[in-house]
């Protein structure tokens, strides 16, 4: 685990908002100087507290998009086929998350595809074409109320 102090974990808590701003506005909304911000960030990135920084686009950008919720049951978990899914799985630019469970399921994915039909080609390609899938059940998603990354700090 990282160490972090209260100062680190504020600078955080504000990257996580917004890492687009300037070390003087992050200063600002801490309290600190931009020197001491500038110099965390770095040290935050050094030790790997900040993995990468990316942009969160408007849904707006790809038009009509479905979100599906999908539980994976496999028929066994630690084979190479299981192994070769969960590369497949992490490869494909469709998938958002791939999370292995511990209960009843395996599995659970969030695919975003530009409709039914582009879901419906990856299910049949990736999920039914895998002999490591017993079976599995897709949830469209209705509506987002929240989707974000950021951590309880």
């Amino acid at each position: 685990m990282i160490e972090l102090d209260d100062i680190d974990r504020q600078l955080l808590a504000e990257m996580q908002r917004d890492s687009s701003r300037t070390a003087d506005q992050l200063a600002e909304a801490i309290g600190r100087s931009p020197s001491v911000i500038a110099r965390r960030l770095r040290g935050l990135k050094a030790n790997g507290a900040i993995q990468r920084e990316v942009a969160v686009l408007s849904p707006q950008v790809s038009g009509n998009q479905i979100s599906t919720l999908v539980r994976v049951y496999l028929e066994r978990h630690e084979t190479s086929q299981a192994k070769a899914l969960r590369e497949e799985l992490v490869a494909s630019p469709q998938v958002q998350w791939v999370l292995d469970t511990a209960g009843e399921l395996d599995m659970v994915l969030l695919v975003v595809t530009r409709d039914f039909e582009a879901f419906d080609e990856f299910a049949d390609s990736i999920l039914e074409g895998s002999p490591a899938v017993r079976r599995f059940e897709s949830h469209i998603v209705k509506k987002r109320h929240k989707a974000t990354l950021a951590l309880p700090l």
